[in-house]
């Protein structure tokens, strides 16, 4: 889920199954850095659950990566921390 909260920042939530099979979820902020002819650059920082940290929040930040027309878009995400890492391609469209 995004929610925009001013033109250059979102507030973002969502959740996954992970690459070690448990259940993941993160909430945080997208604060965007750079925008062109619907390319966006910018930095999400916030909290991560699900992995080694299973019972507790992690940290989250990393820069992301967004291509949006006017109702579709894509983003792109990478993560490493203390030898873990992920990257997630969403799809989301507005409703």
């Amino acid at each position: 889920l995004q929610h925009g909260i001013a033109e250059n920042l979102q507030a973002i939530g969502g959740g996954y199954k992970n690459s070690i099979y448990r259940p993941s979820f993160y909430l945080g902020l997208n604060w965007t850095l750079w925008k062109a002819e619907g390319f966006k650059v910018g930095l999400i920082g916030g909290g991560v659950t699900g992995y080694k940290t299973q019972h507790r929040i992690g940290p989250l930040l990393t820069p992301s990566f967004s291509y949006e027309r006017s109702n579709w878009g894509i983003d792109l995400v990478g993560l490493a921390f203390k030898g873990e890492g992920m990257i997630a391609i969403s799809f989301k469209w507005k409703l």
